[in-house]
């Protein structure tokens, strides 16, 4: 059975609680709750476009790995528009073709980094003191990502953008 994202998005909601008096490990829970949810939601995405055997899916989608769907976000979440064309695009590679890009292809790139990195700490960094407000800003980034996806997987940007996701996971493999 598939992991189902909106349920990682609501127990995450439940851990981290809507007004501080959590505890810091559901916070830290919550965080990485967050995380998994759109990494999932985005998995269930590319299984459901390019897997056509639903048997073979479980198998597939344990390909494609954390760092690389990373690496995939930070190229479709640019710093600056093009000079040229004054829009947000995708540099060009041998694999694929520059992209122009939605501000909602570019939220969900840009909230996939932004919990990597906030579950990275919350479950590696012991040092680190986790607030309410860290994990509530989780929650929220990966709100905003469900929400934004429903646009964005409708654009022919949204499928490449996962095309590349799976292909580059594939080819490291």
């Amino acid at each position: 059975m598939a992991i189902n994202p909106q349920e990682l998005l609501d127990l995450a909601k439940r851990l981290v609680g809507p007004t501080p008096g959590a505890l810091e490990s559901d916070l830290r829970r919550g965080i990485s709750t967050a995380y998994y949810a759109v990494f999932h939601m985005l998995i269930n995405e590319i299984m459901t476009n390019f897997v056509t055997l639903p048997s073979f899916r479980p198998k597939v989608a344990r390909a494609l790995q954390h760092g690389t769907m990373k690496a995939v976000c930070i190229k479709y979440n640019p710093v600056k528009p093009n000079k040229a064309s004054n829009q947000y695009e995708t540099p060009e590679t041998d694999e694929f073709p520059s992209q122009v890009l939605t501000s909602e292809l570019r939220q969900v790139a840009s909230a996939f980094v932004q919990l990597h990195a906030a579950r990275e700490e919350a479950d590696y960094d012991g040092g680190s003191t986790i607030q309410h407000t860290a994990a509530a800003t989780a929650i929220q980034l990966a709100e905003g990502a469900f929400q934004a996806w429903l646009t964005a997987q409708n654009d022919p940007c949204g499928s490449i953008f996962l095309q590349e996701m799976f292909f580059k996971s594939i080819v490291k493999r």
